[in-house]
């Protein structure tokens, strides 16, 4: 019984580790994909067709990530 208890508690606490954020920053965005913080932005907007999506938390605009990565694939 110990041992499930142990092996459920290491199962736990490694998987954090291995989540990922749905929603990163601008700033963030702009490392992974070598364009500009400016540019991403404009992708977002309506005059960039919004082929970035993103959402509102607070007064901060966040990048979808999946959305990222898929403009990164195209």
């Amino acid at each position: 019984m110990a041992t499930a208890i142990d092996s459920l508690i290491e199962h736990l606490i490694a998987a954090p580790a291995r989540l990922l954020p749905t929603t990163i920053s601008f700033k963030q965005a702009a490392e992974i994909s070598g364009l500009s913080e400016s540019h991403l932005r404009f992708l977002a907007s309506d005059r960039g067709e919004r082929k970035l999506a993103t959402s509102r938390v607070g007064r901060r605009r966040l990048v979808d990530r999946n959305s990222l990565e898929n403009l990164i694939r195209s």
